[in-house]
């Protein structure tokens, strides 16, 4: 189902699944920033809030739940 868009489920080495690929940025949600995203570039300023923030994306017990 998700293959064709780009999207695809990998095992983490934590033993949850997660999306890998062309992720759509509605799957994600906006939270705070820690030191390590913004560290690591991974975080931007919201303009509406004046807050660092970053995006995080949900991650699943079963590939199966993922799908």
């Amino acid at each position: 189902m998700f293959k064709n868009m780009g999207l695809h489920t990998i095992k983490c080495p934590t033993g949850k699944f997660a999306y890998v690929g062309s992720i759509p940025v509605a799957l994600a949600e906006i939270v705070e920033a820690s030191t390590s995203d913004v560290m690591g570039g991974r975080a931007w300023t919201d303009e509406a809030t004046g807050k660092i923030v970053t995006t995080k994306f949900p991650v699943f017990d079963t590939n199966e739940a993922a799908v």
